[in-house]
């Protein structure tokens, strides 16, 4: 139900960032989207529509990794329930800097194009903020791989 999703986007992630009328707004227009064990969900240098969406795990395991020049996939982070990944493209307008990889049957919680063009009309101030927050997640994220990469140089 509306209510139950919106516990859990307020509760077990981070999306917490949001307020709580703000959470309830994202609820409101995300869709269940499951895929299958080993499936990509986006690869990286992709923003093709349906590939560009802002996503949550709402159950199961999401990989993120890189594909190096000497064509090595190299993790960058494991991602659980309540975490927030992907929307680059809508956001920024930027083709995704890695790949996203279903460890296991995955339930995910989706703003896709459509939607997000929407909140950008209808509640702009949301748009807003949850285009902050993807921005914030993904530079956390960065953050800590170049830490990663500093202690292996």
């Amino acid at each position: 139900t509306g209510l139950s999703l919106s516990h859990f986007l307020y509760s077990h992630g981070e999306l917490r960032e949001l307020e709580l009328d703000e959470v309830v707004g994202v609820a409101q227009v995300t869709r269940l989207r499951e895929v299958g064990s080993g499936r990509y969900i986006y690869r990286q240098e992709t923003a093709e529509q349906g590939e560009d969406s802002i996503f949550v795990v709402e159950n199961g395991a999401v990989q993120l990794q890189i594909r190096t020049g000497s064509g090595r996939d190299f993790p960058i982070a494991r991602l659980g329930p309540g975490q927030v990944f992907g929307g680059m493209p809508l956001v920024c307008d930027e083709p995704h800097a890695e790949t996203a990889l279903a460890e296991g049957d995955v339930r995910l919680l989706e703003i896709h194009r459509d939607v997000f063009r929407y909140l950008g009309r209808a509640r702009p101030w949301l748009a807003h903020r949850l285009s902050a927050t993807v921005v914030r997640v993904n530079a956390r994220r960065l953050h800590h791989v170049l830490a990663r990469l500093r202690q292996e140089l």
